[in-house]
């Protein structure tokens, strides 16, 4: 993967003299096995990756992690979004995070990177898209929902034009913006909360939405006209009822859905899906999390409340391992340079 590194350490000094001390009384206080693990031999072993550099240092050791994103040109940036303490970032491979300049505490419901400007970087929270155009260090308010009930629950970016940006809100709006956020249409209201938007990059006019409760849609016209791909997926009892949407990067139209039904793969762009095999049957275990090795498809990673699931072979075999931790994995990340490295985002649902 190209590599493009700037002058990042000395921006991340800067936020660092403002940041002060951390606080993350907003957070559960009922253990320390929380946010980050980092695993180095393909989710073998992990270690718990949660320093917080700053002027009196800190730990996201029971932050409830939300998302967790590669910086598109340089895989040792990666922003963390939290349930309760805000936003983060890393430029070291997770061995200490920094707050994300004023998105310090609250609740980020996505983010993601321009895939051209690093310093660039869009996240949501509540009603509300902010944007940051100096790696952090300040964020404008781009967008605001008049609507109390909504929020901005996904978004996205074209790799190849980084001014196109798209967002989900919870209540079905789909809108995009062709000048890096500066003005906003509704391209499709699909009625349920939109839970993730995907962006192909081989075409970025094709993209996917995955809807509570709908399935999922596809564009191939950068959001003009959409597809309903449900017909399909009905034959999966349960597979409308979406938990996560992933590329196999390892060919041009494959993908993974993750839903109530388990795991189905499609190699066509939707057209048509198969299941997966998995060890436990159709519908008896909720998904939290899905990964897969962008250098080989084949391996898959998925997580539940208590355990990870990992094949080699496309799901003909499964290995599981306990999680390191008394959470659920919420969220799993493989380094797309190095498919040995895989982060676990971790979550404690209140009971």
């Amino acid at each position: 993967m190209k590599k493009i590194y700037f002058v990042f350490f000395l921006l991340a000094g800067l936020v660092l003299i403002g940041a002060g001390c951390i606080s993350f009384s907003g957070g559960d206080q009922s253990g320390t096995d929380g946010g980050v693990f980092k695993s180095v031999d393909k989710a073998e072993n992990w270690l718990q990756k949660t320093a917080v550099a700053a002027v009196k240092p800190g730990s996201l050791a029971n932050a409830n992690v939300v998302s967790l994103v590669f910086d598109p040109s340089d895989s040792k940036t990666i922003y963390l979004a939290t349930a309760e303490n805000g936003l983060f970032y890393t430029t070291d491979s997770g061995e200490s995070w920094f707050v994300a300049g004023s998105l310090s505490g609250g609740r980020i419901n996505a983010v993601t990177p321009d895939a051209k400007d690093k310093c660039n970087v869009y996240a949501a929270a509540g009603n509300k898209i902010f944007k940051t155009s100096d790696c952090t260090r300040s964020w404008q308010n781009i967008y605001v929902d008049t609507r109390a009930d909504q929020a901005v629950t996904a978004l996205a970016a074209d790799s190849y034009t980084p001014s196109i940006i798209y967002a989900g809100l919870s209540g079905g709006d789909m809108m995009k913006s062709t000048d890096s956020g500066a003005s906003w249409t509704v391209v499709k209201r699909f009625e349920n909360q939109i839970a993730k938007i995907l962006v192909n990059f081989y075409d970025t006019r094709v993209l996917y939405v995955g809807t509570a409760g709908r399935g999922v849609w596809k564009s191939t016209d950068g959001g003009g006209t959409w597809t309903d791909l449900s017909e399909k997926l009905n034959q999966f009892d349960g597979a409308r009822d979406f938990k996560n949407l992933i590329f196999d990067f390892s060919k041009r139209d494959n993908l993974i859905l993750a839903s109530r039904y388990g795991l189905i793969r499609t190699t066509d762009g939707g057209a048509n899906w198969q299941a997966i095999q998995l060890l436990t049957p159709p519908g008896s275990v909720d998904i939290y999390s899905l990964a897969s090795n962008p250098q080989n498809g084949n391996e898959i990673y998925y997580g539940t409340s208590s355990t990870l699931y990992k094949t080699v072979d496309g799901g003909a075999r499964w290995v599981t391992k306990k999680l390191p931790t008394t959470r659920a994995a919420t969220y799993l990340l493989v380094d797309p340079g190095n498919g040995s490295v895989v982060y676990m985002g971790t979550t404690r649902f209140q009971k």
